[in-house]
């Protein structure tokens, strides 16, 4: 199974989309696979606290997640909150 640390999640953390996702890496078996959950940042460019959602470090590479909540859509080859928002996540290419 993979490692996951810290081990449990914090069950008010106001994220249940982090809880989920949580839970389903928990759930990856893979003895080479070391997940981080909010995982500190030392430095930021324009906040003060900054973090990491997961970490995932295996033998193939390393993996950054930021978990968002809520809804999304596919426009223009572009994802975008639902509802009534234009910003931007992701642009495909």
């Amino acid at each position: 199974m993979a490692e996951i640390l810290p081990p449990v999640i914090n069950e008010d953390n106001p994220s249940n989309a982090e809880i989920k996702i949580f839970n389903l890496l928990k759930s990856i078996n893979d003895d080479n696979l070391l997940i981080f959950h909010s995982l500190e940042l030392s430095d930021h460019l324009t906040k003060v606290f900054g973090e990491i959602d997961f970490l995932l470090i295996s033998n193939e590479g390393i993996l950054c997640l930021e978990v968002k909540g809520g809804r999304i859509k596919r426009e223009n080859q572009q994802l975008h909150k639902i509802p009534g928002t234009t910003k931007v996540f992701l642009k495909f290419t």
